[in-house]
C-alpha cells in the first residue's frame, strides 16, 4: 500500500485542494497472486465520528482511494447583495451569519445568510461604516468607525445603542464578548488616553481607561481573558479578566519596529492567543 499527498489549485493560486491518495494491490497465496475478481474495500478515516469510504478492486487486484481532507478542503466564494459595498466584519449566532460594512448611501449596511452563501440585504440602525460585529448573550452587537454601537437579537432588525455625542469611543478598533460582557476598544492614539467601552447587555455602556495613548488595534477573548493588541511594538499586548481593569503584559515584539510595527488581528484557539503583525 502506498500513500501520496496532493496539493492542487484551479489557477492563480485560488481554490486550493488538499488531499491524499491511498492505493495498493490485493493478493492471495500469501501475497504471491493478485486477486483478479473485483472486491469491495472499505477505508475508515477519523476517530470519534469516522468517515467510511468504499471502492472496488479491478481485474488485477488494484485499488485506490482519493480522499479530500475535510479540515483543509476547498473554499468557494459567494457574493453579497449590491447594497453592501464594503463588507468589513462577520459573526455567527442564532443559526445565522451576519456581515456588516458600508453601503455608501442608505442603511443597507447589513447582510445575513443562514448557509453562508445566499445573502439578503438588511437595514442597519443608521448609515455608517460598521467595521466590527460580535455575537454574545443572545445579541449581535456592531461598532462603527466613529464609536457608534447598534444591537440586534436576530441580525435582521437593528437598534441604536450609542451614536453621536453619546458615543463612548472617539474611534473604534474592535469588539469582543466574554465573561458576560461586550468590550469595545478605541484606536484614537495621538497622545490621548484610549478608552475601553464595556456593556453587560450591548445597550447600556460605560468606559474605563488604562492611560495607554498609542491606539488599540484588535481584541479577542479566551481562557478567561480579554487581550487587546496595540500599535506600539514596545507595548503591544494588554490584558484584562473583566474588560474594565487592564494591565500591560510587559512583552515587546522581537526585532523592535523593524521586526513588527503593529498587530492587525488577534484570536484565541487551541490554548493560545495568536496575533498577526506587519
Amino acid at each position: 500500500i502506498s500513500c501520496t499527498v496532493n496539493c492542487t489549485n484551479s489557477g492563480n493560486n485560488t481554490n486550493w485542494l488538499f488531499g491524499f491518495v491511498l492505493s495498493g494491490t490485493l493478493y492471495s497465496d500469501a501475497g504471491i497472486t493478485p486477486i483478479t475478481t473485483g472486491k469491495s474495500i472499505k477505508m475508515v478515516v477519523g476517530t470519534s465520528t469516522p468517515a467510511i469510504y468504499t471502492t472496488t478492486s479491478d481485474g488485477s487486484g488494484n485499488f485506490s482511494f482519493a480522499i479530500e481532507t475535510g479540515s483543509l478542503g476547498r473554499w468557494a466564494t459567494s457574493s453579497v447583495p449590491s447594497g453592501l459595498i464594503n463588507p468589513l466584519g462577520v459573526a455567527y449566532g442564532q443559526g445565522r451569519f451576519v456581515a456588516v460594512g458600508g453601503s455608501g448611501s442608505g442603511t443597507s449596511d447589513v447582510v445575513t445568510a443562514e448557509d453562508g452563501m445566499t445573502w439578503v440585504n438588511r437595514n442597519a440602525a443608521t448609515d455608517q461604516d460598521w467595521n466590527w460585529i460580535v455575537y454574545g448573550n443572545g445579541k449581535f452587537v456592531a461598532v462603527d468607525d466613529l464609536g457608534g454601537v447598534m444591537y440586534s437579537s436576530d441580525g435582521i432588525t437593528w437598534t441604536t445603542a450609542l451614536s453621536g455625542s453619546d458615543s463612548k469611543l472617539d474611534t473604534s478598533a474592535g469588539i469582543a464578548y466574554g465573561n458576560g460582557k461586550f468590550v469595545a476598544i478605541e484606536s484614537e492614539g495621538g497622545g490621548t488616553a484610549d478608552a475601553v467601552a464595556y456593556s453587560y447587555d450591548g445597550i447600556t455602556w460605560a468606559t474605563s481607561s488604562n492611560g495607554f495613548t498609542s491606539g488599540y488595534q484588535s481584541i479577542s477573548y479566551g481562557n478567561g481573558k480579554f487581550v487587546a493588541m496595540t500599535y506600539d511594538w514596545a507595548r503591544p499586548v494588554f490584558y484584562s479578566t473583566d474588560g474594565i481593569a487592564w494591565s500591560d503584559s510587559g512583552v515587546s515584539f522581537p526585532g523592535g519596529p523593524s521586526g513588527c510595527l503593529s498587530v492587525y488581528g488577534v484570536v484565541y484557539g487551541n490554548g493560545r492567543f495568536v496575533g498577526l503583525c506587519y
